[in-house]
Protein backbone atom coordinates (compact mmCIF):
# COMPACT_ATOMS: atom_id res chain seq x y z
CA UNK A 1 0.00 0.00 0.00
CA UNK A 2 2.91 2.32 0.98
CA UNK A 3 4.53 2.16 -2.73
CA UNK A 4 0.91 2.49 -4.47
CA UNK A 5 0.86 5.52 -2.28
CA UNK A 6 3.46 7.09 -3.72
CA UNK A 7 2.49 6.46 -7.39
CA UNK A 8 -0.57 7.54 -6.41
CA UNK A 9 0.95 10.88 -4.91
CA UNK A 10 3.12 11.24 -8.04
CA UNK A 11 0.12 11.24 -10.39
CA UNK A 12 -1.73 14.13 -8.59
CA UNK A 13 1.47 16.40 -8.86
CA UNK A 14 1.70 15.06 -12.34
CA UNK A 15 -2.07 16.27 -12.98
CA UNK A 16 -1.45 19.47 -10.26
CA UNK A 17 1.04 20.70 -12.85
CA UNK A 18 -0.69 19.94 -15.90
CA UNK A 19 -3.37 21.98 -14.58
CA UNK A 20 -1.65 24.42 -12.87
CA UNK A 21 -3.15 24.22 -9.72
CA UNK A 22 -2.00 23.02 -6.54
CA UNK A 23 -3.50 19.56 -5.49
CA UNK A 24 -5.58 21.02 -2.38
CA UNK A 25 -7.50 23.07 -5.59
CA UNK A 26 -8.11 19.51 -7.30
CA UNK A 27 -9.24 18.06 -3.96
CA UNK A 28 -12.07 20.94 -3.58
CA UNK A 29 -10.01 23.65 -3.01
CA UNK A 30 -8.95 25.53 0.19
CA UNK A 31 -11.16 26.16 2.98
CA UNK A 32 -8.53 27.50 5.32
CA UNK A 33 -5.17 29.77 3.78
CA UNK A 34 -2.79 29.27 6.95
CA UNK A 35 -2.14 26.05 9.17
CA UNK A 36 -0.70 25.75 12.32
CA UNK A 37 2.27 23.50 12.64
CA UNK A 38 3.27 21.46 15.73
CA UNK A 39 7.02 20.32 16.85
CA UNK A 40 7.40 16.62 17.14
CA UNK A 41 10.84 15.72 18.69
CA UNK A 42 12.13 14.93 22.40
CA UNK A 43 13.00 11.70 21.47
CA UNK A 44 14.65 9.61 24.27
CA UNK A 45 18.10 9.99 24.94
CA UNK A 46 19.19 7.67 27.32
CA UNK A 47 21.95 9.74 28.88
CA UNK A 48 22.24 11.10 32.36
CA UNK A 49 20.60 14.23 32.33
CA UNK A 50 17.80 13.17 29.44
CA UNK A 51 14.65 15.19 31.00
CA UNK A 52 16.72 17.84 31.00
CA UNK A 53 17.85 17.68 28.12
CA UNK A 54 14.75 17.35 26.36
CA UNK A 55 12.75 20.08 28.58
CA UNK A 56 15.57 22.04 26.50
CA UNK A 57 14.67 20.59 23.30
CA UNK A 58 11.06 21.85 23.88
CA UNK A 59 11.55 25.27 25.08
CA UNK A 60 13.90 25.87 21.63
CA UNK A 61 10.67 25.18 20.22
CA UNK A 62 8.56 27.29 22.09
CA UNK A 63 10.86 30.34 21.15
CA UNK A 64 11.03 29.51 17.94
CA UNK A 65 7.23 30.34 17.89
CA UNK A 66 5.81 26.97 18.08
CA UNK A 67 2.71 27.06 19.59
CA UNK A 68 2.24 23.42 20.01
CA UNK A 69 4.51 20.39 21.03
CA UNK A 70 4.27 16.68 20.55
CA UNK A 71 6.50 14.61 22.74
CA UNK A 72 7.32 10.87 22.68
CA UNK A 73 6.26 8.64 25.54
CA UNK A 74 6.05 4.98 25.57
CA UNK A 75 8.54 4.30 27.99
CA UNK A 76 6.89 3.07 31.22
CA UNK A 77 4.72 5.82 33.90
CA UNK A 78 7.74 6.91 35.93
CA UNK A 79 10.02 8.16 32.34
CA UNK A 80 6.80 8.86 30.47
CA UNK A 81 5.06 11.11 33.52
CA UNK A 82 8.50 13.25 34.65
CA UNK A 83 9.26 14.26 31.28
CA UNK A 84 5.76 15.64 30.35
CA UNK A 85 4.97 17.49 33.81
CA UNK A 86 9.29 18.92 33.52
CA UNK A 87 8.14 20.46 29.78
CA UNK A 88 4.70 21.69 31.07
CA UNK A 89 6.11 23.45 33.97
CA UNK A 90 9.16 24.90 31.37
CA UNK A 91 6.63 26.06 28.79
CA UNK A 92 3.53 26.93 30.29
CA UNK A 93 0.32 26.64 29.96
CA UNK A 94 0.03 28.45 26.79
CA UNK A 95 1.91 26.21 25.03
CA UNK A 96 -0.20 23.12 23.53
CA UNK A 97 1.67 19.54 24.86
CA UNK A 98 0.23 16.67 22.70
CA UNK A 99 2.02 13.18 23.72
CA UNK A 100 2.68 9.83 21.69
CA UNK A 101 2.98 6.52 22.78
CA UNK A 102 3.74 4.62 19.63
CA UNK A 103 0.91 2.03 21.06
CA UNK A 104 3.74 1.22 23.38
CA UNK A 105 0.70 0.01 26.71
CA UNK A 106 -2.64 -2.50 26.69
CA UNK A 107 -5.61 -0.48 28.04
CA UNK A 108 -4.87 -0.65 31.87
CA UNK A 109 -1.30 1.26 31.28
CA UNK A 110 -2.57 3.55 28.96
CA UNK A 111 -5.66 4.71 31.81
CA UNK A 112 -3.27 4.99 34.40
CA UNK A 113 -0.87 7.46 32.45
CA UNK A 114 -3.73 8.71 30.84
CA UNK A 115 -5.84 10.12 34.22
CA UNK A 116 -1.92 11.80 35.47
CA UNK A 117 -1.18 13.15 32.24
CA UNK A 118 -4.84 14.70 32.18
CA UNK A 119 -3.60 17.07 34.81
CA UNK A 120 -1.68 18.42 32.80
CA UNK A 121 -3.34 19.85 30.18
CA UNK A 122 -2.58 17.59 27.08
CA UNK A 123 -4.10 17.77 24.03
CA UNK A 124 -4.00 14.65 22.53
CA UNK A 125 -2.85 11.14 23.79
CA UNK A 126 -2.00 9.39 20.75
CA UNK A 127 -1.55 5.54 20.18
CA UNK A 128 -2.14 4.61 23.35
CA UNK A 129 -2.24 0.91 22.89
CA UNK A 130 -1.54 -1.06 19.57
CA UNK A 131 -3.37 -0.40 16.54
CA UNK A 132 -4.73 -3.97 16.00
CA UNK A 133 -6.62 -3.53 19.37
CA UNK A 134 -9.83 -1.69 18.69
CA UNK A 135 -11.79 -2.89 21.95
CA UNK A 136 -8.53 -1.72 23.90
CA UNK A 137 -8.96 2.09 22.02
CA UNK A 138 -12.93 1.91 23.12
CA UNK A 139 -11.46 0.93 26.54
CA UNK A 140 -9.31 3.77 27.01
CA UNK A 141 -11.34 6.12 25.19
CA UNK A 142 -14.43 5.68 27.71
CA UNK A 143 -12.13 5.79 30.84
CA UNK A 144 -10.33 9.49 29.96
CA UNK A 145 -11.28 12.92 28.97
CA UNK A 146 -8.04 13.79 26.85
CA UNK A 147 -8.92 13.04 23.34
CA UNK A 148 -7.47 10.00 21.78
CA UNK A 149 -5.70 9.62 18.40
CA UNK A 150 -4.64 7.05 16.29
CA UNK A 151 -4.79 5.99 12.40
CA UNK A 152 -0.87 6.03 11.42
CA UNK A 153 -0.54 2.46 11.14
CA UNK A 154 -3.89 2.29 9.34
CA UNK A 155 -4.46 0.90 5.47
CA UNK A 156 -6.92 2.05 3.18
CA UNK A 157 -10.67 3.01 3.07
CA UNK A 158 -11.06 -0.31 5.27
CA UNK A 159 -9.00 -0.21 7.93
CA UNK A 160 -10.45 3.48 9.12
CA UNK A 161 -13.88 2.19 8.53
CA UNK A 162 -13.47 -0.39 11.36
CA UNK A 163 -11.27 2.40 14.14
CA UNK A 164 -14.28 5.20 12.69
CA UNK A 165 -17.33 2.74 13.24
CA UNK A 166 -15.85 1.54 16.42
CA UNK A 167 -15.59 5.15 18.20
CA UNK A 168 -12.12 4.15 19.07
CA UNK A 169 -10.46 7.65 18.42
CA UNK A 170 -11.42 11.19 18.95
CA UNK A 171 -9.05 12.49 16.19
CA UNK A 172 -8.25 10.52 12.97
CA UNK A 173 -4.80 10.76 11.91
CA UNK A 174 -3.68 8.83 8.01
CA UNK A 175 -1.00 9.30 6.61
CA UNK A 176 -1.54 9.80 2.76
CA UNK A 177 2.10 8.33 2.15
CA UNK A 178 1.26 5.19 3.84
CA UNK A 179 -2.97 4.39 3.79
CA UNK A 180 -3.01 4.83 -0.16
CA UNK A 181 -2.05 8.53 -1.33
CA UNK A 182 -4.77 11.56 -1.95
CA UNK A 183 -7.38 9.06 -3.62
CA UNK A 184 -7.58 6.91 -0.77
CA UNK A 185 -7.12 9.55 1.80
CA UNK A 186 -10.08 11.87 0.47
CA UNK A 187 -12.42 8.44 0.72
CA UNK A 188 -11.21 8.65 4.36
CA UNK A 189 -11.63 12.09 4.96
CA UNK A 190 -15.47 11.63 3.78
CA UNK A 191 -15.54 8.78 6.37
CA UNK A 192 -14.36 11.16 9.27
CA UNK A 193 -17.12 13.82 8.05
CA UNK A 194 -20.28 11.02 8.14
CA UNK A 195 -19.16 10.17 11.81
CA UNK A 196 -18.13 13.90 12.50
CA UNK A 197 -14.72 12.67 13.93
CA UNK A 198 -11.68 15.67 14.04
CA UNK A 199 -9.14 14.68 11.09
CA UNK A 200 -5.49 15.82 11.08
CA UNK A 201 -3.01 14.50 8.96
CA UNK A 202 0.17 12.00 10.48
CA UNK A 203 2.84 13.19 8.74
CA UNK A 204 6.43 11.57 8.88
CA UNK A 205 9.51 11.00 6.81
CA UNK A 206 11.24 13.21 3.41
CA UNK A 207 10.32 16.77 2.39
CA UNK A 208 7.82 14.52 0.27
CA UNK A 209 5.80 13.62 2.96
CA UNK A 210 5.64 16.92 4.23
CA UNK A 211 4.51 18.34 1.23
CA UNK A 212 1.91 15.56 0.78
CA UNK A 213 0.48 17.09 4.40
CA UNK A 214 0.36 20.57 3.75
CA UNK A 215 -1.91 19.84 0.55
CA UNK A 216 -4.33 17.59 2.33
CA UNK A 217 -4.06 19.45 5.74
CA UNK A 218 -5.44 23.00 3.39
CA UNK A 219 -8.35 20.90 1.59
CA UNK A 220 -9.25 18.97 5.12
CA UNK A 221 -13.30 20.16 5.93
CA UNK A 222 -14.03 21.22 9.76
CA UNK A 223 -14.56 18.77 12.40
CA UNK A 224 -17.74 19.83 13.05
CA UNK A 225 -18.14 22.64 10.99
CA UNK A 226 -18.52 25.67 13.06
CA UNK A 227 -18.73 29.24 12.71
CA UNK A 228 -15.09 29.81 14.36
CA UNK A 229 -13.82 26.44 13.35
CA UNK A 230 -10.83 24.81 15.21
CA UNK A 231 -7.00 24.99 13.57
CA UNK A 232 -6.17 22.21 11.72
CA UNK A 233 -2.78 21.11 13.15
CA UNK A 234 0.09 20.06 10.86
CA UNK A 235 2.68 17.33 12.47
CA UNK A 236 6.13 19.38 11.56
CA UNK A 237 9.15 16.57 12.86
CA UNK A 238 12.15 18.24 13.79
CA UNK A 239 14.71 15.98 13.97
CA UNK A 240 17.55 15.85 12.17
CA UNK A 241 16.73 14.57 8.72
CA UNK A 242 18.38 15.67 5.47
CA UNK A 243 15.60 14.48 3.30
CA UNK A 244 13.09 16.41 4.96
CA UNK A 245 15.27 19.31 4.75
CA UNK A 246 17.24 19.34 1.57
CA UNK A 247 15.33 16.76 -1.08
CA UNK A 248 12.19 19.56 -1.39
CA UNK A 249 12.70 22.86 -2.21
CA UNK A 250 9.39 25.56 -1.60
CA UNK A 251 8.08 23.81 1.89
CA UNK A 252 6.31 26.72 3.67
CA UNK A 253 8.27 28.38 6.48
CA UNK A 254 6.20 28.72 10.13
CA UNK A 255 6.38 32.51 11.21
CA UNK A 256 4.21 33.46 14.29
CA UNK A 257 3.64 29.76 14.76
CA UNK A 258 1.58 29.47 11.79
CA UNK A 259 2.13 28.37 8.10
CA UNK A 260 0.75 29.79 4.92
CA UNK A 261 -0.29 27.59 2.18
CA UNK A 262 1.52 26.84 -1.05
CA UNK A 263 0.94 28.66 -4.02
CA UNK A 264 2.92 26.90 -6.95
CA UNK A 265 1.23 24.05 -8.62
CA UNK A 266 1.57 20.04 -7.63
CA UNK A 267 3.11 19.45 -4.19
CA UNK A 268 4.06 22.99 -4.80
CA UNK A 269 7.93 21.71 -4.08
CA UNK A 270 11.06 21.42 -6.48
CA UNK A 271 12.97 18.18 -5.65
CA UNK A 272 16.62 18.15 -5.27
CA UNK A 273 17.86 16.02 -7.38
CA UNK A 274 21.54 15.86 -6.34
CA UNK A 275 20.21 14.73 -3.25
CA UNK A 276 19.00 11.52 -4.73
CA UNK A 277 22.01 11.18 -6.55
CA UNK A 278 24.12 11.51 -3.64
CA UNK A 279 22.55 9.39 -1.40
CA UNK A 280 21.09 6.55 -4.00
CA UNK A 281 22.46 3.04 -3.61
Amino acid sequence: VQSLSAIDIALWDIKGKATGKPVYQLMGGAVRNQLTPYATGMYRRYTENEIIESTGEALSYAERGFKALKIKIGFGAEYDLKLVQSIRKTVGEEIQIMVDANHAYNAAAAISIGRELEQMNISWFEEPVPPEDLAGYQEVKSKLTVPISGGEAEFTRYGFQHLINNRCVDIVQPDCTITGGFSELSKIITLCSLANVQCFPHIWGSGIALAAGIQAAVSLPDFPPSLEPAPVYLEYDQTSNIFRKELAEGIPEMKNGTMSIPVKPGLGIDINEEIIRKYSV
